[in-house]
């Protein structure tokens, strides 16, 4: 196989001449061979891939391959980007035996399941990075990329992207491993990974439909449907179904009967604000993946498929800065719904609270317009060569691709909108989510990740929250008649704070009790507690 290799590469460096064919990229180049065959929408046909990787940084198709020269498995993947001259491919790295080859490409850790998505319609070349690195900025695993240029069969095929495609494993979404002998107890409780998205392999539909009425399908990804355990499934089912409903139910928004014991509420609100962000059109309803880890709560991301975002879609209100994405009533006609959860949420004093803490917390980091502008300006000066390349293959500068709002003339204006249309929505956001107030705002401090923890608890029990600045807050714990049973006092600095009640101080008492935090006698946060 690596005289295969070195053949044919020497046959695409001087078969053919200059022009496309042969040029040095400060961009690995990979290159695949399918022998006569076409690559199709499933199943994966077996084909080589060379990848050209060199130390100096400058590469070219008569060098050897160096950083892969093995067999492959490719199709096409995508739904409405196959229907584009360049295509996004799904590829395995396998052996000889058709076997799963877990090897690391281009410095990511090692797998055998990778994306080469082929950016067409997003002209910036950089939307779907983009998301991936702001997601990545917010502390949890999202898919990493590596930019490369593409030979299939000897023609120079565009700028293409490596990805890390979503699954459960060490080096990706690291959740609990599952086999199907784990049916009870704990070990029954994850990992699972998800996702809302049109129906797959192994689904059920929610009992909840959609904002406009249509089906709700999730699809269950880990475990997988060749092994997934029947109690695995009926497990996961019956935990989201409950999420559902605790949040669809009138006691949503109480800290026990309702939804919060279910999710990880940061998570969702984190997960709220990227799609906000990038006023993703598929928002919520597509590419939409979530996990639940062994003995944790249901958590969203990672991220995906964000092509369609930041200003370039011409349908759907995608080009307007202004707006929130989970109210615009452009789902009429559409076959994929929107869960309700999300517009249910931002009825719920608790979750605007964590929005709003998250974003005033990422504006100062992931979110600042500088530290996006300088992933834009890399990744921009990344495939600066290589862009004038891809255009000239695919000569779309100048010309609608659907779904562009703006058509631009150079590569360096499809940079600039992107820019400007973030700098909008950012400055529109920001004068929205500045109207979430709360009781605590009005007294001049604001609450947030609060909750008690063990709960329920047969011994002491914690009270935990961050303020955003030092003050006084008295805790009060009363029974469900109003009877006081322990205070405590506490000049609280910025940051987290933990008040700790002993279990004695409940004696012999157990049920439900109600704890408030309070600031001048006015309370900004109540819970409930319950005693075994």
């Amino acid at each position: 196989m690596l005289l295969v290799a070195g053949l044919f590469t020497n046959m695409l460096a001087f078969g053919q001449g200059g022009g496309l064919s042969n040029f040095d990229s400060n961009l690995p180049l990979v290159s695949i061979e399918t022998y006569g065959a076409d690559i199709v929408d499933e199943p994966k046909i077996r084909a080589h891939m060379g990848i050209i990787n060199n130390a100096n940084g400058i590469n070219n198709i008569s060098d050897p391959f160096n950083e892969y020269d093995g067999i492959i498995g490719i199709e096409i993947r995508g739904s409405s980007s196959s229907l584009f001259e360049k295509k996004s491919y799904g590829i395995e790295t396998r052996n000889d035996d058709n076997s799963n080859n877990n090897v690391p490409l281009l410095g990511l850790p090692k797998e055998n399941d990778w994306v080469l998505y082929g950016p067409y319609s997003d002209k910036s070349l950089i939307r779907n990075a983009l998301a991936y690195t702001l997601g990545n900025d917010l502390g949890k695993w999202n898919p990493h990329v590596r930019y490369t240029e593409l030979y299939i069969n000897g023609e120079y095929s565009g700028v293409y992207v490596l990805i890390e495609k979503i699954k459960r494993d060490k080096h990706r979404l690291d959740i609990t491993k599952m086999n199907p002998m784990q049916i009870s107890g704990d070990s029954l409780t994850g990992g699972y990974l998800l996702s809302v998205d049109r129906s797959s392999y192994l689904y059920w539909i929610s009992p909840y439909p959609g904002k406009t009425g249509l089906n709700i399908y999730i699809n269950c990804l880990y475990p997988e449907y060749t092994s997934i355990a029947p109690e695995q499934f009926a497990y996961i089912k019956e935990y989201i179904t409950s999420f559902e409903g605790a949040l669809l139910s009138e006691d949503y928004s109480d800290p026990i009967k309702g939804y919060r014991p279910y999710v990880d509420v940061n998570s969702f609100a984190k997960y709220f604000l990227v799609n906000e962000l990038s006023r993703n059109i598929d928002a919520y309803r597509l590419s939409t993946f979530m996990y639940k880890d062994r003995n944790a709560r249901l958590e969203m991301g990672p991220l995906w498929d964000y092509d369609l975002a930041f200003g370039n879609a011409d349908y759907y209100e995608g080009y307007n800065p202004e707006g929130w994405v989970i109210y615009d009533d452009y789902l009429q006609g559409d076959d994929i719904d929107v869960p309700v959860w999300w517009e249910r949420l931002r009825t719920d004093l608790y979750f605007n609270l964590a929005v709003k803490t998250q974003w005033n917390l990422l504006r100062k980091g992931p979110f600042a317009k500088d530290h996006i502008f300088g992933i834009i300006d890399s990744l921009s000066t990344l495939v600066s060569s290589a862009e004038k390349r891809n255009f000239e293959k695919f000569q779309i500068l100048g010309s609608y691709v659907w779904p562009n709002y703006f058509v631009a003339e150079t590569y360096e204006q499809e940079i600039n909108y992107l820019k400007n249309w973030i700098s909008d929505r950012i400055d529109w956001l920001d004068s929205e989510i500045a109207l979430i107030t709360s009781v605590g705002e009005i007294e001049g401090i604001n609450a947030f990740e609060t909750f008690a923890f063990p709960n329920p608890s047969a011994d002491q029990v914690t009270i935990r929250m961050m303020v955003e600045r030092p003050v006084k807050i008295d805790l009060v714990i009363t029974d469900l008649l109003g009877h006081v049973i322990y205070e405590q006092e506490k000049l609280c600095p910025e940051g987290k704070n933990d008040f700790t009640v002993p279990g004695t101080e409940f004696g012999a008492r157990s049920g439900i009790f109600v704890y408030q935090l309070r600031v001048n006698n006015k309370s900004i946060f109540s819970g409930k507690l319950i005693r075994k």
